[in-house]
C-alpha cells in the first residue's frame, strides 16, 4: 500500500460523489462514498498502520459485480432495515447471488454465512491499492 495513506484520514465524508478507477484496466465508474473507517491495514497487526477503509454505493448492481472477489469486504442492507459489514465467500454470476458471512473485525472463523442477492449489496469496499478514488 502507498504510504501516502497510511496512519492519516482520507478527503472523502459520506454523500461525495467520486469517480473510481481500476488502475489495471482504465476502467471507471461513477459511485458514491457510503461509509468511511479508520482501521488496520493488517488485523493481526491491529496496533500496527492503519489506513481509511472506503465503502462506496453505485447505483447499477452490474457495475458491483464488476469488483466482485472472493474476500471482497461488502456492506449487506438486510430486509432494508440494518447493515451488515460481510465478507463474500462465494460468488454465483450466473443466477446473481453470493453466500457472505458477517465480518465480526477478527478471523471469522465461526462467522455465520447466509445467502444475498446482488440487489442486496449496499456498497463494497474499494482499496486505494489497485483503485483510484477521486471527486
Amino acid at each position: 500500500m502507498d504510504p501516502k495513506y497510511l496512519n492519516t484520514r482520507s478527503e472523502f465524508t459520506v454523500g461525495d460523489r467520486v469517480n473510481v478507477t481500476d488502475d489495471a484496466t482504465g476502467i471507471c465508474h461513477l459511485g458514491i462514498i457510503a461509509f468511511v473507517q479508520q482501521g488496520p491495514v493488517n488485523r493481526a497487526l491491529p496496533r500496527g498502520d492503519s489506513t481509511d477503509y472506503i465503502y462506496v454505493k453505485f447505483e447499477n448492481t452490474i457495475i458491483f459485480s464488476s469488483f466482485f472477489r472472493q474476500g471482497s469486504s461488502v456492506r449487506i442492507l438486510r430486509k432494508y432495515k440494518s447493515i451488515n459489514n460481510c465478507v463474500i465467500r462465494t460468488i454465483n454470476y450466473e443466477q446473481q447471488t453470493m453466500v457472505v458471512a458477517i465480518d465480526d473485525g477478527g478471523y471469522m472463523i465461526y462467522s455465520p454465512e447466509f445467502s444475498v442477492s446482488f440487489d442486496d449489496i449496499d456498497s463494497i469496499l474499494i482499496w486505494r491499492h489497485g483503485y483510484t478514488i477521486e471527486k
